[in-house]
């Protein structure tokens, strides 16, 4: 089985870059799972996902970004027959709410306690901003859990933005931790944004020792990254660095586009990573002094998910600043099968909804249909909202706190409330709202929720 991990850097441009659908992409990755990155869709653009995102024979987890529009997020793509995850959430801090459909009811977060007492070290806002960017998939396997990353772009130190960085970071190994030691295998994919070695990076990997020694100054970002892989006596270890030590190859994943960083001189950064660890691996875990022992190439890697047996970049592999990395991995046995396809799932951000609101039409069912929505908000000025899913369209006006409107629906008068609650985000001046909606047919006694998808 082959997991690749591929920073698209806006999902829609890069099929237009290409050339070809999301199903040929899929099928030139070669691939079983394969987790997207910089997806840059919203979640108004759900209603178009099914002819843009989705692929026979594939299922998609889609995790948005609420802050600001067509900005970051994340995506895994998981073969329906062979590598369907039994559950799938987004998100890291707990803060979004978690899906659930008739088939599929919500399942528990994987490691993740409310009652755990790491999370009171942040405020309510540091965590509802960590999930607010659409920066994590998780799915889980049976044989391992797998994380899909997306993380910021900053690496000054000044900047507003990196102590939400470093939230993110510390959030991210403390999920992997608990699963670790509840004896889960893990697997993190995905864009870090951070070279850990002067190896990784063309500004740093000819330098002398002596300037090499301060790649780590001012950057605690290096250093968490170093400490969470096995070379820096963490649990996780870089599947690449395992086949390709070193001593002996550098090669990157992200070069600057404008300057045709690529072609010209290879001068670029290794920020994509795929690792794994095992539960033992926790507990080896050891801060190290001093100098690593030379490593040497790997034939194959034993891991309690399975075996790894190649790893590798595709340098070639155009459509992106960013290039595919991968490993291959032998897994003990196969994974679950015949499970229920997640509620996260694509399929139900737009059928199933539509499935159910027709049915509600129909009968008068007094029902509820399904729970609140996340939208943005950039300002507090009344707002059109324009409410179109599943081929039903509604459209009122709001203030900040109260909509109501009427529009025909399959040619019964529809009635729209919400209730919205607005908070400032946590690095911009943008508004964040919950918004409640209820609606109903004109005339009929009571209001329902409707969870609407945008």
């Amino acid at each position: 089985m082959r997991i690749l991990s591929f920073n698209v850097n806006g999902i829609r441009a890069g099929l237009a870059r290409r050339g070809e659908p999301i199903s040929e992409l899929l099928a030139n990755l070669r691939a079983d799972i394969v987790c997207f990155q910089e997806t840059k869709l919203t979640r108004a653009d759900v209603n178009n996902l099914r002819r843009i995102g989705s692929a026979e024979g594939w299922e998609a987890f889609y995790s948005f970004c609420t802050l600001r529009g067509a900005y970051s997020g994340t995506a895994t793509y998981c073969r329906s027959a062979a590598t369907q995850p039994v559950s799938a959430e987004e998100g890291l801090a707990g803060t979004i709410p978690l899906r659930s459909s008739p088939a599929s009811p919500a399942a528990a977060r994987l490691g993740f306690s409310s009652d755990d007492p790491f999370w009171s070290k942040f405020t309510e806002d540091e965590l509802t901003a960590i999930d607010q960017q659409g920066r994590c998939v998780i799915t889980d396997h049976g044989a391992f859990v797998l994380f899909n990353l997306y993380a910021p772009a900053v690496t000054d130190v000044l900047s507003p933005r990196f102590p939400y960085k470093m939230h993110l970071y510390e959030v991210l190994k403390h999920r992997a931790d608990v699963l670790l030691a509840s004896g889960r295998s893990v697997v993190i994919a995905g864009d870090f944004n951070i070279a850990p070695k002067p190896i990784d990076h063309c500004d740093w990997h000819k330098s002398s020792a002596a300037r090499q020694a301060h790649f780590y100054d001012n950057r605690p970002d290096r250093e968490w990254f170093l400490k969470l892989l096995q070379e820096g006596g963490g649990p996780f270890l870089d599947t690449y660095r395992a086949f390709h030590p070193p001593d002996e190859h550098y090669a990157y994943t992200v070069w600057n586009q404008a300057t045709n960083a690529r072609k010209s001189g290879n001068r670029g950064s290794r920020v994509d990573f795929i690792l794994v660890a095992e539960p033992s691996a926790l507990e080896a875990a050891q801060p190290q002094d001093g100098d690593a022992p030379v490593q040497q190439p790997a034939d194959a890697v034993i891991w309690a998910g399975g075996t790894v047996t190649a790893a590798g970049i595709d340098s070639d592999f155009q459509g992106s600043d960013h290039c595919p990395t991968w490993m291959d991995v032998e897994l003990p046995q196969e994974l679950p099968q015949g499970h229920a396809t997640p509620a996260m799932a694509l399929q139900h951000h737009t059928a199933g909804q539509k499935n159910k609101l027709t049915a509600w039409l129909q009968t008068g069912s007094k029902k509820p249909l399904s729970g609140p929505l996340w939208r943005s908000c950039y300002d507090l000025a009344p707002l059109d909202i324009s409410c179109a899913h599943a081929g039903f369209e509604g459209a009122a006006t709001t203030s900040a706190n109260s909509l109501s409107g009427t529009r025909a629906v399959e040619k019964l008068p529809v009635e729209f409330h919400t209730a919205c609650t607005c908070q400032a985000g946590a690095y911009r001046t943008d508004m964040v709202c919950w918004i409640s909606m209820r609606c109903r047919v004109v005339g009929a006694p009571n209001f329902v929720p409707w969870e609407w998808a945008q």
